[in-house]
């Protein structure tokens, strides 16, 4: 897919313009947040699998959640069905909604949670008669 001069390949057969093609090559906030959940429902299944079983090894977790940052707009768009760019582009954005509030709502209020559980099972079972 690199190697194709602009204007070539599949991009090219479907009619897709430059501005179009950055569109899909941009990173995803949905491969961030959901990475594996995210590629099932691109229908990337294999790589949806290699997803979670790499996210299971130390160190290898960061590499492979930044290949599918970077690489999830694509493969969400080689791998399913799409009735068209406009399709994608509406299906695309609902998930980067959803991974951002997740990430700037969801995550601090998790943590919240934790300090406020952690404060209470210090106070419950760790407290000195």
């Amino acid at each position: 897919m690199g190697d194709q001069a602009p204007g070539t390949g599949a991009a090219a057969a479907a009619g897709l313009n430059p501005a179009q093609m950055s569109v899909i090559n941009s990173g995803s906030w949905a491969a961030a947040i959901f990475t594996w959940i995210y590629l099932i429902a691109m229908r990337a299944y294999t790589h949806a699998l290699i997803a979670f079983l790499l996210s299971l090894i130390p160190l290898v977790n960061l590499a492979v959640w930044i290949y599918y940052i970077l690489h999830g707009k694509r493969l969400a768009w080689a791998n399913r069905t799409w009735q068209g760019f406009d399709d994608f582009l509406a299906c695309q954005r609902i998930w980067d909604k959803w991974a951002k509030w997740f990430f700037f709502l969801g995550l601090p209020l998790l943590f919240v949670v934790s300090l406020v559980v952690g404060f209470l099972w210090g106070e419950l079972f760790l407290r000195q008669p």
